[in-house]
């Protein structure tokens, strides 16, 4: 579905499963290439060491 995401895209889930995740924002980290169906991700937070998480790209969309 969203295999165009690259490193460097900032994404947010393509359906919230609750409505805290609405807002919630990633920056790719790693997209382990475009054959890879799983990216790596860097939440968009105020922390000293932002948490970092694998997602499958097909749960995830591209944000301006």
């Amino acid at each position: 579905m969203n295999n165009n995401i690259k490193t460097g895209d900032k994404v947010r889930f393509a359906i919230a499963i609750e409505s805290c995740e609405e807002n919630t924002q990633f920056v790719v980290v790693d997209d382990y290439g475009a054959d890879c169906t799983r990216c790596k991700v860097r939440l968009v937070c105020n922390l000293p060491i932002p948490p970092t998480c694998g997602y499958f790209k097909e749960d995830l969309i591209v944000i301006n």
